[in-house]
C-alpha cells in the first residue's frame, strides 16, 4: 500500500560546527562494509568507504554536528549481497533511520539480539532483503519508531517472516507506518495491533496468509489513515469499530473470504477516498440508506469505489447514491498530486499503493494519482438499468458494470463523461441503440460493448474507428463499422468485405497513444481475441 521514497541530504542532521566522525562509528561501518560480498555493486557503493577518512562524508551516512555520532545509514537500493545482517550495526547506537531495502541478505535471519541497543532509532527499512525467520520483538519495542518497513515488491524477492510475533508491535505507541506486505505471515492478526497503537496511521498488511475475522478493537482516536488488507484469507465482517478511525482514506480489503454486507456504515467516515472490496463474498443489496436512521448512504470523498468479484445483487444504487458522490464530479484545486504524506521526523514521503483492474488489465499503481476516479462493480448479480445519474460524474475516468444482469438502454447521458478513458458495460442484458455522443468522448480509449442485446447503427466516428469488432461482439442486431452491413434504401450498400471463415480464434492489437490523470503520455497495447 505503501513505498517510502527519500529525498537528497546534506551530510550533517544541522548547520553546526563540524565535528569529526567518532572512531568507533567508522569502525563499526568498516565492518558492516566488510561483510558485504564484494562485486562491482558494493565497490561503487563502499567507493568513499575508506579507512583514515572522515566517516561522516561517506556517501549513505549522515552524522550529527553535536557529537559526530552516526544517525543515518542509507544504503537501499545498491545491489548489495550479504550472508546476514552484521552484528557491528548495533554498535552504530544513536542511529535513527536505518535503509537497506532491496539488496540480498541470502534468506538469513535477522538477529534476534541488538536492534534492542538502537534505542534511537525512528525508521526502518528492510523491505525486499531476503531475510528468513521471525521478526526480531525487539524491533517492536523501540518506544522512538515512526515508520517500519519489512514489506517486499517482488515475486523473485519475497521475505519469509511467520506471524507469531507480529504482537511485538504493539508496545511501539510511537509507530505511525507499519508495513509488513508480502511476507509469510500466518494465523491471526492480534487484537492489540490496532488496539494499543494510537499513533499508528497506516498499516499494510497485503499479501500474506492471515486467517480468521479482523480483529473488532479499533479505539476511539483512532488516527489511521489507510488500511491495506488485501490478497490474505480474512473471514467474517469487517469489523464495525473501524468507524472509531475518522481520519480513514484507504480501505483495501480485496481478495479475501470476507462474508458480509455493503458497508454503508463506513459513510460516516466522510475522508474515505478509497474502497477497494473487490473478490470476497459480500452479499445483498447495496444501500441506499443506513438501515436504522434513514441517512443517504453517501461518500463524499471518494474516488475510488471497486465492489467487483463479489455476490451483490438487486438494483444499482439509484440516482441520489450517485449523486453524492461529490469528488467524482467536482475537483479540489489544492489536490496533490499523488496520495501519501510526508514522515515526520524524516526527509522522505510516503506514498500510497493500491491494485484493480483498469482498462481491462489488473494493474499495480505504485503511487496512486489523487485525480484517478473509478467505479467498478463488475462481476456481481445487479439488475434493473443503469442510472442516468452516473453521467453527472464528470471527473470519472473508468467506469465498469461489466458481467451483471442489467437491463434497458444505455443511458445518453454517459456521454457527458468527458473525462471517461474506458468503458465496460459487456456481458449484460442491455437493450437498444448505442448512443450517437457516446462515439464523441475524446478520451475513450478501451471501450467493450459486447455480449448484450443491442440494435441499431455503430457510431461512425474516428474515435470508434480505433476500436475493433470485440467492443461490440456479442450484439447480433448491430451494424455499420466494425460489425457486418446496415441495410439502408436511399445510400448505396458499400462493396461487402471479403471474409475467410476460420476456427481459429484471431488476435487484434491497438496501439494507441493516451493521456491523462497526470501520467504523462504514452503507449499501450490492447489485446482483443475474438
Amino acid at each position: 500500500m505503501c513505498s517510502l521514497l527519500s529525498s537528497s541530504a546534506s551530510n550533517r542532521t544541522n548547520a553546526a560546527p563540524w565535528v569529526p566522525c567518532l572512531p568507533r562509528d567508522g569502525s563499526a561501518l568498516l565492518r558492516l562494509k566488510r561483510s558485504f560480498i564484494i562485486s562491482s555493486s558494493s565497490i561503487i557503493a563502499f567507493r568513499s568507504w575508506r579507512a583514515g577518512t572522515d566517516c561522516c562524508s561517506w556517501v549513505g551516512v549522515r552524522c550529527s554536528d553535536a557529537d559526530g555520532r552516526v544517525t543515518s545509514i542509507h544504503l537501499g537500493d545498491r545491489g548489495l549481497k550479504s550472508g546476514g545482517l552484521d552484528p557491528a550495526l548495533f554498535d552504530l547506537t544513536s542511529l535513527e533511520y536505518l535503509n537497506l531495502a532491496f539488496n540480498d541478505f541470502n534468506w538469513s535471519q535477522l538477529p534476534s539480539s541488538g536492534f534492542e541497543r538502537l534505542i534511537k532509532l525512528t525508521h526502518v527499512n528492510l523491505s525486499s532483503c531476503s531475510f528468513d525467520g521471525q521478526v526480531p520483538v525487539a524491533i517492536g519495542r523501540l518506544t522512538n519508531l515512526v515508520s517500519v518497513d519489512l514489506s517486499t515488491r517482488f515475486e523473485v524477492s519475497r521475505n519469509n517472516l511467520p506471524g507469531e510475533h507480529l504482537s511485538s508491535f504493539c508496545g511501539g505507541t510511537s509507530i505511525r507506518l507499519l508495513d509488513l506486505s508480502y511476507n509469510n505471515f500466518k494465523g491471526s492478526i492480534p487484537s492489540c495491533l490496532v488496539k494499543n497503537v494510537n499513533e499508528l496511521q497506516s498499516l499494510d498488511l497485503k499479501g500474506n496468509q492471515f486467517r480468521g475475522e479482523f480483529p473488532d478493537s479499533f479505539k476511539d482516536g483512532c488516527s489511521l489513515e489507510a488500511l491495506d488488507l488485501s490478497g490474505n484469507c480474512i473471514e467474517g465482517q469487517l469489523p464495525r469499530s473501524l468507524v472509531a478511525c475518522k481520519n480513514l482514506e484507504i480501505l483495501d480489503a480485496a481478495k479475501n473470504q470476507i462474508i458480509d454486507t455493503f458497508p454503508c456504515w463506513m459513510s460516516t467516515l466522510h475522508k474515505l477516498e478509497i474502497l477497494v472490496l473487490k473478490s470476497n463474498k459480500f452479499f445483498g443489496q447495496v444501500a441506499q440508506f443506513l438501515a436504522e436512521e434513514k441517512v443517504v448512504c453517501a461518500f463524499p470523498s471518494a474516488t475510488i469505489i471497486d465492489i467487483s468479484s463479489n455476490n451483490f445483487t438487486g438494483i444499482l444504487p439509484q440516482d441520489e447514491w450517485f449523486k453524492n458522490l461529490r469528488s467524482m464530479t467536482v475537483r479540489d484545486p489544492n489536490m496533490p498530486f499523488t496520495m501519501g504524506h510526508e514522515v515526520p521526523k524524516s526527509t522522505t514521503s510516503y506514498k500510497y499503493t493500491t491494485a484493480f483492474t483498469y482498462k481491462g488489465y489488473d494493474t499495480t499503481f505504485a503511487k496512486i494519482p489523487a485525480a484517478l476516479v473509478v467505479i467498478d462493480f463488475s462481476n456481481n448479480g445487479f439488475q434493473g438499468s443503469i442510472p442516468e445519474a452516473i453521467g453527472e460524474l464528470g471527473l470519472l475516468h473508468q467506469l465498469n458494470l461489466s458481467h451483471n444482469s442489467l437491463t434497458g438502454p444505455i443511458p445518453s447521458q454517459l456521454s457527458q463523461l468527458n473525462q471517461l478513458e474506458a468503458l465496460d458495460l459487456s456481458t449484460n442484458k442491455l437493450s437498444g441503440e448505442i448512443p450517437q455522443a457516446l462515439a464523441s468522448i475524446d478520451f475513450l480509449t478501451t471501450l467493450n460493448l459486447s455480449n448484450n442485446e443491442l440494435v441499431g447503427r455503430i457510431p461512425n466516428s474516428p474515435h470508434f474507428l480505433t476500436l475493433t469488432n470485440g467492443s461490440f461482439f456479442g450484439n447480433d442486431g448491430l451494424c455499420g463499422p466494425l460489425s457486418k452491413d446496415c441495410i439502408n434504401t436511399t445510400t448505396p450498400t458499400p462493396a461487402p468485405l471479403v471474409s475467410h471463415p476460420s476456427n481459429k480464434k484471431s488476435m487484434d492489437i491497438i496501439l494507441f497513444l493516451f493521456t491523462g490523470l497526470g501520467f504523462g503520455v504514452g503507449f499501450a497495447i490492447a489485446v482483443v481475441v475474438t
